[in-house]
């Protein structure tokens, strides 16, 4: 029985009493399960899609064979849709705790109807791996993106309340600033990617727009015959998982893994703007983030690759904060100077140097810092300092490569009441 359609054993069932035994039989609907869908567990979506436990093998089977209906999948892969639960879950726990208004932001999921009206709007064809992603949470669902997508309609500009313009830092993908750069990413819903996608589709053939900054300096796409998922540059599309089967869940599932592991972390996108709360996606933990501590002076850096930038550049954070009293020996020090060398993949290195940093000189004191500017004195203010730059328009970087060093100097006490001694170098 277990070589038998699934569908002919319900109507072997009805022949006698000791047929319907054997169906029955909890052994070949495992079988069946895992020969149909790849699980051979006692667990299936229920109806709120969701993994639940399951009574008998047979019941699971229904169970996905119904997700699959309702989803019009072409095939149904349980352990898939497993990952896209787990990763979908890690999602939901961090926004949870960290950034609520994100949380609130998901959209339920989407149905058939709405896959159906997508694909008939556009004339393309969704693959499973976006239905199931999408069936979970319909991208997000927020005022100010209803507003920005009211401006496409002739002469209309609505006004933006101040307290849905902060909706600005909910992007889900997280963002980023430098100078008078943000970045912060929105997941679209099937309907925002319709309207968008109709916009972008003589341009990138095959390709659905699933996300973008909130002013669209930052677009990404899935090629719906493939899966895989870019960056929109000024040259194109940049991959951002190496090739392969489900790339779009391959980029989420890493990203999820990096809220979850302390890779990401809620901060200020802008520094100092306390409105500017996100999810900040300047490295705090693991290879992509260096910390040094010199004199008591820690410093903690990692960089971001921007490939939407007219040539490729990186951006760069540097947060500064006196982890030891003790080990810095005075009640304070000022930054006096930097000087950085920045190599590329193909060994140009472009070295910058001068006073202080983006016009600041930072007064650093246990626990907090008085924010100093060039010949003014600043706010005092808790926590670390922090700036962020960018490398420059450097061409042809590869993102995988490159190096970034450099020192900083700071005077014992501050500029205008220096406590003697030779300056503290941090490099």
């Amino acid at each position: 029985l277990s070589f038998v359609d699934a569908e002919d054993m319900f109507h072997c069932a009805t022949v006698s009493k000791v047929w319907l035994s054997k169906v029955n039989d909890d052994g070949i609907w495992r079988t069946v399960c895992h020969r149909d869908f790849g699980s051979t567990a006692r667990r299936a979506p229920g109806p709120d899609r969701r993994i639940q436990e399951t009574k008998t093998s047979k019941e699971a089977w229904l169970c996905w064979r119904r997700l699959g209906h309702d989803l019009r999948l072409k095939q149904i892969d349980a352990p898939v849709y497993e990952r896209v639960l787990e990763m979908w879950a890690k999602i939901e726990a961090w926004t949870t705790q960290n950034k609520p208004s994100i949380r609130e932001s998901l959209a339920p999921g989407a149905s058939a109807r709405d896959f159906e009206a997508f694909e008939k709007h556009l004339g393309l064809e969704l693959p499973d791996i976006a239905k199931m992603i999408w069936s979970v949470h319909n991208g997000q669902s927020m005022k100010f993106d209803e507003l920005v997508d009211e401006r496409r309609a002739p002469n209309s500009k609505p006004n933006i309340p101040n307290h849905v313009s902060l909706q600005v830092f909910d992007g889900l993908f997280g963002g980023y600033s430098f100078y008078n750069n943000l970045v912060c990413t929105r997941m679209f819903s099937l309907s925002r990617s319709s309207l968008w996608t109709s916009e972008t589709l003589d341009e990138f053939p095959k390709k659905m727009v699933i996300a973008a900054s909130y002013d669209f300096t930052k677009p990404f796409f899935m090629d719906v015959s493939t899966g895989m998922v870019y960056v929109c540059t000024q040259h194109g599309g940049f991959p951002c998982v190496p090739p392969g089967e489900l790339g779009i869940l391959r980029w989420m599932e890493e990203y999820a893994e990096r809220l979850a592991t302390g890779v990401y972390l809620k901060n200020h996108l802008i520094p100092d703007n306390t409105d500017s709360f996100g999810i900040n996606l300047f490295p705090e933990a693991g290879p992509a983030v260096s910390v040094v501590t010199t004199n008591g002076i820690e410093a903690k850096a990692s960089a971001i690759f921007v490939p939407e930038s007219i040539r490729s550049c990186f951006t760069y954070s540097i947060r500064l904060r006196v982890a030891s009293r003790d080990d810095l020996g005075y009640p304070s020090a000022q930054l006096l100077a930097r000087h950085w060398k920045i190599t590329d993949g193909t060994g140009h290195t472009e070295e910058v140097q001068g006073q202080g940093v983006v016009g600041k000189f930072p007064v650093l004191y246990p626990g907090g810092y008085r924010d100093d500017e060039q010949g003014e004195q600043g706010d005092h203010r808790t926590g670390t300092f922090v700036y962020q730059s960018c490398s420059g328009q450097l061409d042809n970087v590869p993102p995988a490569k490159g190096q970034f060093s450099g020192t900083l100097q700071f005077v014992p006490g501050s500029l205008d009441s220096p406590l003697g001694g030779e300056p503290l170098r941090i490099e």
